[in-house]
């Protein structure tokens, strides 16, 4: 399920190796997984590996470079279709 998929990009971020065949997901959900610009690559890579068919990416995080923010989405897009990019601060 959306777990076992949020928790193997979780894993991949950090340098383990994705296991070979994969279910297909309905939802990833990641939180706080943007910190650098080195982030970036290991994060996209599960992503298109783990997002495969019809699956929703759900991805939040705090606004802290925006720089390595606008990145993460250029790249994205190059994969994905964003259809809501909310940019606000939360109380």
């Amino acid at each position: 399920g959306a777990g076992a998929g949020a928790g193997a990009g979780a894993g991949a971020g950090a340098g383990v190796r994705l296991p070979g065949n994969y279910e297909e997901y309905d939802f990833i959900i990641a939180s706080e997984c943007v910190y650098s610009e080195k982030s970036i690559g290991p994060l996209t890579r599960t992503l298109d590996t783990l997002a495969n068919g019809s699956c929703q990416v759900l991805l939040g995080f705090r606004e802290r470079d925006r720089k390595v923010e606008d990145c993460l989405v250029e790249i994205l897009l190059q994969s994905f279709d964003i259809s809501e990019l909310a940019r606000e601060r939360l109380p």
